[in-house]
């Protein structure tokens, strides 16, 4: 990864939520990144969901990912946020 771009995220100090399609080099090498800059992050993985698998609209809407994947997200903000 770009050594410019993490040190650009260890300066914002933010926490991140990171949902992925699938797990592959380079969204590894970006948690190993995230970890080591000290940012509090969760990536999970929904093996054989499509991208904007959220959009309701769209032909890749999985509605349990995305009911789970707002789910986390909320509870990740609660526990990190308050």
């Amino acid at each position: 990864m770009n050594k410019n771009f993490v040190s650009m995220l260890s300066k914002l100090q933010k926490i991140y939520t990171l949902f992925v399609k699938y797990l592959d080099t380079k969204t590894s090498d970006f948690k190993t990144d995230l970890d080591d800059i000290g940012i509090q992050n969760e990536i999970y993985i929904y093996p054989g969901i499509g991208h904007a698998f959220a959009n309701p609209s769209g032909v890749t809407y999985a509605p349990k990912e995305t009911s789970d994947a707002w789910n986390k997200t909320i509870s990740f903000l609660d526990k990190y946020l308050k």
